[in-house]
């Protein structure tokens, strides 16, 4: 089992529905917060009330909360996107999931393309035994990939020993990619509904898709929170131009429905510290190895994180 949360930021409210005690009807008066039901004056409280204080950030009308296990300073951010801070996109509705698993299994299908056309080929509505009549089809166009170079190793275990060592002189090195082309075959003959999935990766719990259509473009955010040690609360937000709001509802619904497929999975899914992989598994490999570095050394283990009352 790997190690408990991971060293990250973790998505903590959506601008929208943020909610405070100044906002529940109260207000500061001379450093004094004035509720209808009580005061409280800083000035007056205990010497030893202490209250942890965690950095955050708000981004793409998203709060975000640092969380380290030492402690450390935040060494990387959440990316902005103006076409969402300046309100030119819309927010067209969300989905959240609770999914019991860890958190890394999660994130862990960007590398495993294998299981897109195995799992997501059949049509929405259709089972795998309808697939000559409509059917997903998935093409890769660039594998998963974190970003540095590979140099073009060929032996497995030569690239992936290769990567712990520049995870450390890389900049960005949070962030790993995969481009993928996704379209809709009628009667194994006719392709309709064309995309291309730019995928980013920002850190363990933060994944943006890039939905570019013949429409136009969507933004998909999707953010892993864990609640328990093997309890994860995921949330997909959508963003779109004001007038592809008709399709990004479609492709809403669709997102659901193949999203729930994934789901019936990783509930009873055991995680294996040292699968057995076939050359075409080796991005999961090197997937691991990119991942370690959101660990340090003092990151919670399960055992630990079941016996903390933090969670």
């Amino acid at each position: 089992m790997p190690s408990g949360p991971p060293n990250f930021w973790a998505f903590s409210s959506q601008r929208s529905f943020r909610l405070s005690l100044v906002g529940i009807r109260g207000k500061f008066e001379n450093e004094m917060l004035k509720l209808p039901y009580r005061k409280l004056n800083a000035l007056s409280l205990p010497h030893f009330a202490r209250v942890k204080v965690w950095k955050n950030c708000e981004v793409n009308n998203t709060i975000f909360v640092w969380y380290h296990s030492e402690s450390a300073e935040p060494d990387w951010q959440p990316q902005p996107h103006t076409c969402i801070s300046n309100g030119s996109w819309r927010y067209q509705g969300r989905n959240e999931y609770l999914i019991n698993c860890h958190i890394q299994d999660i994130t862990e299908n960007g590398p495993d393309v294998e299981h897109l056309n195995a799992l997501h080929g059949p049509a929405i509505f259709l089972s795998g035994k309808f697939s000559w009549l409509a059917r997903h089809v998935w093409t890769t166009y660039t594998k998963w990939t974190p970003n540095f170079s590979d140099d073009n190793q060929t032996d497995e275990n030569e690239e992936a020993a290769k990567i712990g060592a520049k995870l450390n002189d890389v900049r960005e090195k949070h962030k790993a990619t995969v481009h993928l082309c996704h379209k809709l075959m009628i009667l194994e003959r006719f392709s309709i509904m064309e995309s291309d999935v730019y995928a980013e990766q920002i850190g363990p719990g933060i994944i943006e898709l890039n939905v570019k259509t013949l429409f136009g473009s969507l933004y998909i955010l999707l953010t892993i929170t864990p609640i328990e040690p093997l309890l994860q609360r995921v949330i997909h937000q959508f963003y779109s131009p004001p007038l592809l709001a008709p399709y990004a509802n479609l492709h809403f619904l669709g997102e659901c429905v193949m999203f729930e497929r994934d789901i019936r999975i990783w509930n009873s899914k055991r995680f294996e510290r040292h699968p057995i992989l076939t050359r075409e598994d080796r991005t999961i490999q090197i997937y691991r190895r990119w991942y370690s570095q959101f660990y340090s050394d003092h990151s919670p283990t399960y055992e630990t994180s079941m016996k903390d009352l933090q969670w």
